[in-house]
């Protein structure tokens, strides 16, 4: 009973703070997927998310790390910070080794 109820209110909690979001007309979506393409997975921005929140000061919450459309409310809600630190984020493809 107890876990469904954290469920539950992590549930409400992520639909409250991605309400009325939409990722596709965000600055961050469009300056995310200029530098690296629209097919970026959610393991992908969480580890930009990490490299780069010690440079522009910000947190990274749990929720975030673990749902797609909240580390893009993320990514839009701290664009400010965020943005100018984005050009010296590089991916490495692991699959090629």
């Amino acid at each position: 009973m107890h876990r469904k109820r954290e469920r539950d209110n992590e549930i409400a909690r992520v639909q409250q703070r991605v309400s009325g979001f939409n990722p596709q007309c965000s600055d961050a979506w469009a300056g995310l997927c200029q530098h690296f393409g629209s097919k970026i997975t959610q393991d992908e921005l969480v580890s930009i998310a990490e490299a780069i929140k010690p440079y522009a000061q910000v947190k990274l919450d749990r929720d975030a790390r673990r749902r797609k459309s909240v580390i893009l409310k993320w990514y839009q809600d701290n664009w400010a910070q965020i943005s100018k630190y984005i050009k010296y984020v590089v991916l490495e493809d692991d699959s090629s080794a």
